[in-house]
């Protein structure tokens, strides 16, 4: 899956969901799975995570829930089948501010660390 820009990321997030449900990490190396976390990467950054945060906040809203969500269930089964954190910062300081503004802050610090 390409992300070109975030037009349309938050207007299609059902279908960008639904790709990054069918992306099967089984039998993918580590590096290959590196090259999958800069793209879920930019899908967090094309729905503007970072303008979630902080004074200005528009708060989160159900399409980025749901993307933000399948990208989670995604580095998790990463994080299980490595056994480590694998992937690029830039997928999970995201996910941490996400958790952070929906009070999740346990959460939060797990990915910030």
């Amino acid at each position: 899956m390409q992300v070109d820009g975030n037009k349309n990321v938050v207007a299609n997030a059902g279908g960008i969901a639904k790709h990054i449900t069918k992306i099967n990490i089984n039998g993918m190396s580590e590096e290959q799975f590196k090259m999958i976390s800069a793209q879920l990467s930019k899908v967090l950054s094309a729905i503007r995570v970072k303008d979630m945060i902080g004074d200005k906040s528009e708060g989160v809203t159900p399409e980025q829930q749901v993307i933000v969500r399948e990208v989670e269930k995604k580095v998790k089964d990463a994080d299980s089948l490595y056994n480590e954190t694998i992937g690029t910062p830039e997928t999970y300081l995201p996910l941490g501010d996400f958790e952070y503004e929906c009070g999740n802050f346990e959460k939060a610090l797990n990915y910030y660390k």
